[in-house]
């Protein structure tokens, strides 16, 4: 197993290689009839474990937005239908605009043994109520985003929240129904008032979406709320 997974890191990080999330949340790229299905476990402290299917479904390419169809189902059966749309490209949602892109000094970035060399860029976005700025790092060859870091602000310039995930690894392997997938390890953590998440979320560039697991905790006021847990069951990839 150590074997494998050094020559798994290995391959991942081999000249050329295209390991970036894609645009539009991971949807970018696919063609309409593309879907995948989550299994979404939520564990409130001193609560029972809830416990949903999520699929969500490409319905149509538009020249600068996809729409898409959600389809939550959950224990007792229970069936919600969420249409939605969202932005081919860029980082502004509905009712947002971005405002400046600016490139900041280079940096290099350690994963292992291995040091890369990473470009820092900045997307300021208006918001209805503020602003915030997406700062991505993000290496050349092989081609990946090693760092993202979101920060919120209100109205008055004041920060009030920010999310960041981190690289940790590439190349480690996830078995779904009918094979695997390769993944890329990031470590999340965000904070806003009271509340802290923190967790890991694996992610492929070659499942719609993106994530393929996550598990993360939130603290309120420094003590454990609850758990989430997402985990790839089904996936039909149309290209």
């Amino acid at each position: 197993m150590r074997i494998f997974a050094v020559i798994a890191f290995a391959a991942a990080l081999a000249s050329g290689a295209d390991l970036r999330p894609r645009a539009a949340a991971g949807w970018e790229g696919f063609l309409p009839g593309t879907w995948v299905k989550l299994q979404v476990i939520f564990h409130q402290e001193d609560r029972r474990v809830a416990i949903s299917i999520q699929t969500t479904r490409l319905v149509k390419v538009g020249e600068k937005t996809l729409s898409l169809e959600r389809v939550n189902k959950n224990a007792l059966g229970m069936v919600q239908t969420i249409p939605f749309e969202m932005p081919r490209t860029g980082e502004a949602g509905e009712g947002e605009r971005e405002t400046g892109t600016q490139n900041l000094p280079d940096t290099t970035f350690r994963l292992g043994k291995a040091e890369l060399a990473c470009s820092v860029r900045a997307i300021t976005v208006a918001t209805k109520t503020g602003k915030r700025v997406i700062t991505f790092w993000e290496s050349a060859d092989p081609q990946m985003l090693v760092r993202k870091k979101t920060e919120h602000f209100d109205a008055s310039g004041k920060r009030i929240g920010v999310e960041e995930v981190k690289l940790e690894s590439v190349g480690e392997q996830v078995a779904i129904k009918g094979g695997s997938i390769a993944c890329s390890r990031y470590k999340m953590e965000s904070i806003q008032g009271n509340q802290r998440n923190t967790g890991s979320v694996l992610m492929s560039r070659n499942v719609p979406g993106g994530i393929v697991r996550m598990e993360q905790d939130k603290f309120i006021d420094g003590k454990k709320h609850s758990t989430q847990k997402q985990q790839v069951t089904e996936l039909v990839v149309r290209q």
